[in-house]
């Protein structure tokens, strides 16, 4: 009798761990710049994922499901993965999404998220779409808008463009009372059409800023600056026009 009951109980479950086993695995989706030109750092994004992912798996999962990742491929491009985003949610239908690298490829996927009432986790983005009274301190990315802000007071930089951030944009803002309020090292960034005052630098373009263009705006009262380019007295390959300014440090601003 002790023998048979050990044996029911013992059948029972393993029934049991067999259904466990067989619910579906909850399917992350996610895209990670692969190829172009973010998929150097992106591939440590990507091990993350595929680490927690690991860990998740040998403690259970989660809800009691087996944890996947679905994964394409961004091309670390912002209108592909905005169109990766709404195949998986349409047609992958996974039940996860899981944030992108990089600034800009982030931007264009909101959006996309939002338009589908989807919830989405992302930890690499450093800006968004910034608008109102939102401000940001430092762009690191391709692609970046920031547009209709405003950054008051801050003791360091009102938008910084590093050396890898190119082909951005800063418009149609204001800032007040900054150490420099836009400060750009990279290649292709547009400043334009922004109010700057009571800082001590403007606008400042770095010895390894290229075709940079500034155009459209008024930069006055900093106390050292209003615009200053440190590429010497022909600003490189860098242009300025249509801006006003009490002081400057080179002769090719305009």
């Amino acid at each position: 009798m002790r023998r048979s009951f050990f044996l029911v109980a013992l059948l029972a479950a393993t029934i049991a761990g067999a259904g466990t086993a067989a619910r579906p695995p909850l399917t992350i989706g996610v895209t990670i710049s692969q190829t172009g030109s973010a998929a150097g750092t992106a591939a440590y994004v990507l091990q993350g994922y595929q680490r927690w992912v690991g860990d998740a798996n040998h403690h259970g999962g989660l809800l009691a499901r087996p944890v996947r990742l679905k994964v394409y491929d961004d091309r670390s491009d912002p209108a592909t993965a905005a169109a990766l985003y709404r195949k998986l949610i349409a047609e992958d239908k996974v039940d996860l999404l899981a944030g992108p690298y990089a600034s800009a490829v982030s931007q264009a996927v909101i959006p996309v998220v939002e338009e589908q009432h989807k919830v989405l986790i992302g930890q690499t983005a450093g800006t968004s779409l910034f608008t109102g009274e939102a401000g940001v301190q430092a762009v690191d990315s391709t692609g970046v808008l920031v547009t209709r802000s405003t950054l008051t007071g801050n003791p360091s930089t009102g938008v910084t463009f590093f050396r890898d951030a190119h082909d951005s944009r800063v418009e149609n803002s204001t800032f007040t009372g900054n150490f420099a309020c836009v400060w750009s090292y990279g290649d292709g960034n547009e400043i334009t059409g922004n109010q700057i005052t009571g800082g001590a630098y403007g606008i400042i373009l770095d010895d390894t800023a290229t075709n940079n263009a500034v155009t459209g705006n008024a930069s006055t009262a900093n106390s050292t600056y209003d615009m200053f380019d440190d590429n010497g007295p022909t600003c490189g390959s860098n242009t300025w026009s249509g801006n006003t300014f009490d002081t400057r440090n080179q002769p090719c601003i305009n």
